[in-house]
């Protein structure tokens, strides 16, 4: 999501969703010298700090693994129905032979995405009859709509024979105190924002969304003048 232009005296980059880490939808972006830069930095604090995609994707792996061997029990992710429903349906599909069931609107939204020519792997709706037959009587990683995290969880959980038979996770650079939570995120991390602004090498940054003090200073630091705009 960026946006360069050029103008009498100077030129412009605009970045919304930035990350530093390549995905299922591709690498990270081309970055471009300009005079102005305005950026999201919705992580814009010191710590929020990621590891690398590839490192987590190991994470979630392992977690899955050890939950089927230690319980036999399913995983449900609670993620947003574009991008991180994606990124955990490969994850998985790419590491695990671990059969994946899905809402309707991440199903929709898979479909979609296929038809653009990403791939995804399998996954079965999970209001199908093929669908109810895993959910009955196999282990399997659902993945489902965050905001119907905890809906789909007492089904799964009523369905599967028990609050120990289905155990839930999320995917989200803001954490979380109530799930398992793996650190993956759209949007750059702390160091990321700061080697972006590195890159790009603007006289002056403007920062919305996101952003503190210490954000200010560790650019100013570098010799360029930063502001925040989320007022």
């Amino acid at each position: 999501k960026m946006l360069y232009a050029e103008f009498d005296g100077g030129s412009l980059l605009y970045s919304g969703d930035y990350s530093q880490y390549p995905s299922i939808f591709g690498d990270a972006p081309e970055i471009r010298d300009a005079d102005l830069l305005i950026m999201d930095a919705t992580y814009g604090y010191p710590r929020y700090r990621f590891p690398p995609r590839e490192q987590v994707y190991a994470e979630i792996e392992a977690w899955i693994k050890r939950v089927e061997k230690r319980y036999s029990a399913s995983v449900v992710f609670g993620v947003y129905p574009f991008g991180k429903a994606q990124e955990i349906t490969s994850v998985i599909n790419n590491h695990l032979d671990t059969p994946v069931v899905v809402d309707n609107a991440i199903y929709e939204m898979n479909r979609l995405c296929e038809k653009h020519g990403y791939k995804i792997g399998d996954y079965i709706p999970m209001n199908s009859q093929e669908g109810h037959e895993i959910i009955m009587g196999d282990i399997y990683a659902a993945v489902v709509s965050l905001r119907r995290l905890n809906q789909a969880l007492d089904l799964l959980r009523n369905i599967s024979g028990g609050c120990d038979r289905v155990l839930p996770a999320v995917a989200t650079g803001w954490g979380s105190r109530n799930y398992k939570c793996f650190p993956l995120s759209n949007h750059a991390d702390y160091k990321g924002i700061l080697e972006f602004v590195s890159s790009v090498s603007p006289g002056r940054v403007y920062f919305f969304h996101g952003g503190d003090g210490c954000l200010i200073r560790d650019v100013e630091k570098m010799g360029i003048s930063a502001s925040l705009i989320n007022h």
